[in-house]
């Protein structure tokens, strides 16, 4: 899920919501295949500061996986909290407070931080709220994505055949 309106400035201060994420590989593959599943907050003051890794959960299937049948994923969002979950609210896989006496930037640690040789600041401070920036409608947005280079299928692990640095096109025709 995307904020309406960037409110906060570019991807990702204004944040994002990941509200099921999962691979189509086998249950065997190194990284987790089809039988789990993950749920992020995106949100930072630029793209290199963003804390998605404090806020990403994940929930493995047990004896099956999400191919053999239908799954309900669903979210429950208010100003006091976050979560996500897989078939019933009582099987949470992310659960996220947004605590009154401690913001979004101090949750981040962003305080002292550089990018670039220049301290970031608080896209967020002019709201005084503690769920800022997720304070703000957001669309759902339904994609399905095929490979990758930006580490979600590490290098080197389950037969990849093509590398994070590479040209993919290229690898992929030269696999076959």
């Amino acid at each position: 899920m995307l904020p309406v309106n960037e409110t906060y400035g570019p991807w990702p201060s204004s944040g994002e919501i990941d509200l099921v994420e999962t691979r189509g590989n086998d249950v065997d593959y190194p990284a987790g295949g089809r039988d789990i599943m993950s749920s992020s907050l995106h949100w930072g003051p630029t793209p290199e500061t963003d804390s998605f890794w404090r806020s990403t959960r994940g929930r493995a299937l047990r004896r099956t996986d999400f191919s053999k049948g239908f799954h309900t994923f669903g979210i429950e969002w208010s100003k006091d909290y976050l979560f996500t979950y897989i078939d019933s609210p009582l099987q949470q896989v992310l659960f996220w407070s947004f605590d009154k006496d401690q913001t979004m930037w101090q949750k981040g640690h962003y305080e002292g931080v550089a990018v670039n040789s220049s301290l970031v600041k608080d896209p967020w401070s002019q709201t005084g709220n503690p769920n800022t920036p997720f304070d703000q409608p957001f669309f759902l947005i339904l994609n399905v994505a095929v490979g990758s280079t930006n580490g979600w299928f590490p290098d080197g692990k389950g037969g990849k055949p093509w590398t994070d640095v590479g040209q993919a096109a290229s690898d992929f025709y030269s696999s076959t």
